[in-house]
């Protein structure tokens, strides 16, 4: 009886050996395909090189041409082909004044083109401001709301919020005092300096729809995964990092296009704006990043949506500086490719507080 007890005991072991060794096999296996997919060399020429996507691209507006202003925000009952889940991620975290402010941008994208356009919200923060401590109440949701509002609509570019202001004007009669509040401009317009007037506003917004439009026509055959990976190499293959911090335009998407000469967080917005337009699910994503010598700096990067999981994936990490014009090697290339957080939170640290007097934004939890 003890001798079959103690033959079943060893067969019990014997299986379970088994197992462990083909679930490692299979462990490894994936592991190993993965590499393969990542390290596989790229097909040629998926992407046109600039010269090419920049023929035929027409930076002429059309006299003719009729613009129908963005409507508001977020109707709950309006339906996409294809659900994206980082659209308007920041915008869902604003308090209800913020969601007000961010709606009144959304809604006037195409008036803002101007530089000098008003924004009215009337009395709609009338309540607030009789509140105690209203008005640093409503600064707070004004400066969040323009946090969220940059981040989640990349292809606003031509607005330096540096000009723009909260206009509150007050009127008391009686004892009661009314408040009405504007978005709006002091004595220059709010445009970056590089586009004076909405006709070139126009222009630059042509010429970046016409290059991205051919991008996103040339991965349309391909997985996510590979539309990922195929638009990180491009980006990497085509930018510069600007090292002078004197060029114009490095952190909006028409530089990118145009000058090809960016700083991390042209990276991050070039990238989620072709992603946008492919309806993968990307956000922008803030705080420091210790490089290998130890220096610590303020950085931009991107979380992704593959496969059910969200993974980050740093750009302008991945287009490092190469002493002596030497080659970007495989390693380099992907070191901050679709990482889970045990890898790449060991030298980035998120800060959801972009600027002080704003809400402190939470980010998507990354795979480990």
């Amino acid at each position: 009886m003890e001798k079959d007890k103690g033959n079943i005991l060893i067969k019990t072991i014997i299986v379970f050996i088994i197992l462990l060794i083909i679930l490692s096999l299979g462990f490894l296996a994936h592991l190993y395909l993965q590499e393969i997919e990542l390290s596989e060399e790229e097909p040629k020429n998926i992407i046109a090189t600039f010269e090419e996507l920049e023929k035929n691209v027409n930076t002429k507006k059309d006299n003719n041409q009729t613009v129908e202003v963005v409507m508001p925000i977020i109707n709950k009952q309006q339906k996409e082909e294809k659900t994206n889940i980082a659209s308007n991620y920041y915008y869902s975290q604003l308090d209800e004044y913020g969601k007000i402010i961010y709606a009144g941008l959304y809604s006037n994208k195409e008036n803002l083109k101007s530089g000098n356009y008003k924004i009215d919200f009337g009395t709609k923060f009338n309540d607030l401001l009789n509140e105690a401590n209203g008005e640093n109440k409503l600064s707070i949701a004004f400066q969040s709301a323009w946090d969220a509002f940059s981040y989640d609509n990349v292809d606003v570019f031509y607005i330096d919020v540096s000009k723009v202001l909260l206009i509150t004007e007050s009127k008391t009669s009686w004892g009661k005092t009314t408040y009405n509040v504007k978005i709006g401009t002091g004595d220059t317009d709010y445009l970056i300096k590089s586009l004076r007037n909405k006709e070139q506003v126009d222009n630059a917004e042509k010429y970046i729809e016409d290059i991205s439009n051919k991008i996103v026509s040339a991965l349309s055959s391909y997985s996510d995964y590979k539309k990922v990976k195929y638009l990180h190499n491009w980006i990497i293959d085509n930018m510069e990092y600007d090292t002078s911090s004197e060029k114009e335009d490095t952190r909006n998407i028409y530089g990118a296009l145009k000058n090809r000469v960016i700083v991390c967080e042209g990276y991050a917005k070039l990238f989620k704006y072709i992603l946008d337009k492919m309806q993968i699910p990307c956000v922008i994503v803030s705080g420091e990043a210790t490089n290998s010598v130890g220096k610590t700096e303020l950085h931009a990067w991107n979380y992704v949506f593959i496969d059910n999981k969200w993974y980050a994936v740093d750009v302008t990490w991945d287009d490092p500086l190469i002493e002596g014009g030497g080659k970007l090697t495989d390693e380099n290339r992907y070191r901050y490719f679709l990482k889970g957080a045990s890898e790449f939170l060991k030298d980035h640290t998120e800060n959801g507080k972009f600027v002080e007097n704003s809400i402190e934004f939470k980010f998507p939890t990354l795979a480990q």
